[in-house]
């Protein structure tokens, strides 16, 4: 038979106090433990949300001026080459030096290959048929060697 001593009694129910004390702070441990990976979460998922908004809001602003008049006019500009009354196209070479600029415009263009000027896009026809072309030359006049 166990005694059943004051001191035994004692012991053994603070162990047992211990011991739930133990089992409490351990579920309250992870019980923390979740609820910081859920906020993390929580966070994560809301800066994703604002940013999320903040691109709807860009893309609502770029939907507006894409059927705006004005863009139509210069996309149409763009790609006709057109222009309107009273406007004059001006070529603005790219890469420019800046210890160049006192030379004239006219200097300046000159210098300028055809391949640096930008020209309007062609059509699909005048690509193949330039496309033709230079096989044809190529199969005609073949490099001697």
């Amino acid at each position: 038979m166990i005694p059943t001593t004051p001191f035994l009694r004692t012991f053994v129910v603070r162990i047992a106090i211990v011991l739930v004390m133990a089992y409490v702070l351990l579920n309250l441990g992870i019980a923390v433990s979740k609820n910081y990976a859920i906020n993390q979460t929580i966070h994560r998922l809301q800066s994703e949300i604002d940013a999320l908004q903040q691109r709807i809001v860009v893309l609502h602003h770029k939907l507006i001026y894409f059927q705006s008049q004005s863009y139509r006019a210069l996309e149409t500009k763009r790609r006709l080459s057109l222009k309107a009354k009273g406007e004059q196209v001006v070529l603005v070479p790219h890469n420019v030096d800046p210890t160049s600029q006192n030379q004239s415009v006219s200097d300046r263009l000159a210098g300028l290959s055809v391949d640096q000027v930008e020209r309007p896009p062609r059509s699909i026809v005048e690509q193949a048929s330039e496309n033709a072309s230079t096989w044809v030359r190529w199969f005609v006049n073949p490099i001697a060697p």
